[in-house]
């Protein structure tokens, strides 16, 4: 995802998720840099999601579980994820993608029809849909797992909605949780998992410039209860 990625830069995983991204005032903001970098960012924020960035969250993952993928681009955290099946967990890793959306699918990626149900291994077949546009989803579904937007604008009423349907695993700066603009949302976070810098662009000698986190989201009903979040470092 990215080369050199941060808040400026990054913002989103594997795609832009929602038609929402040019919001007032900040519609100029795919042409300006990242926070510490002098490179402009793709067009659509477009940084697939590598292995390496998954492998952390692996472990707080059930062995078995269906997903759905808001944000999935051209599917590089479908496949990620499913480049675990048989191997994590002593073999018992099981991830179910129900299905796989963006607001805009890349060429490799087939557009499904709304209805249909179809489901495609590797995250090369998608809906293409506005992820505010997801309202309702079968009771099988157990997470919303995506690598969203950095851009504030999306990703703050991104965390309130995708949250108050499922769990939601968002992968995005750790920097965010140390800021102000993150305490009303903070509440809905559960847990906390470590990433650390991230290669987002596969052929680039360099990590983003960002350490990153994957940040567990719940409905202020599921978490009304909790008082502490959970937080897991980087291991060894």
């Amino acid at each position: 995802m990215k080369k050199s990625k941060n808040r400026g830069e990054k913002r989103n995983d594997d795609s832009l998720c929602t038609s929402r991204v040019l919001r007032g005032r900040f519609s100029y903001l795919y042409l300006i840099m990242g926070k510490r970098s002098d490179f402009i960012r793709r067009k659509r924020d477009f940084y697939p999601t590598p292995v390496s960035a998954l492998e952390p969250l692996i472990p707080h993952l059930p062995n078995s579980f269906t997903y759905i993928e808001p944000c999935s681009g051209d599917g590089a955290l479908v496949r990620a994820l499913e480049s675990f099946e048989g191997i994590a967990k002593g073999g018992r890793f099981r991830p179910t993608l129900e299905y796989a959306s963006d607001i805009h699918l890349p060429w490799k990626v087939t557009q499904l029809e709304e209805g249909s149900h179809v489901h495609c291994k590797h995250g090369l077949c998608a809906y293409k849909k506005d992820v505010f546009d997801i309202v309702d989803v079968e009771d099988n579904v157990d997470f919303f797992i995506t690598n969203p937007p950095w851009d504030r604008n999306i990703l703050h009423p991104l965390i309130i909605h995708l949250s108050s349907i499922r769990p939601t695993w968002l992968l995005f700066d750790a920097d965010w949780m140390h800021t102000k603009q993150a305490a009303p949302y903070l509440k809905y976070c559960i847990k906390i998992v470590s990433v650390g810098r991230v290669k987002w662009i596969p052929d680039s000698p360099h990590t983003g410039k960002d350490n990153c986190c994957f940040y567990l989201f719940e409905s202020e009903r599921m978490v009304s209860e909790r008082k502490v979040v959970d937080f897991c470092g980087r291991q060894a």
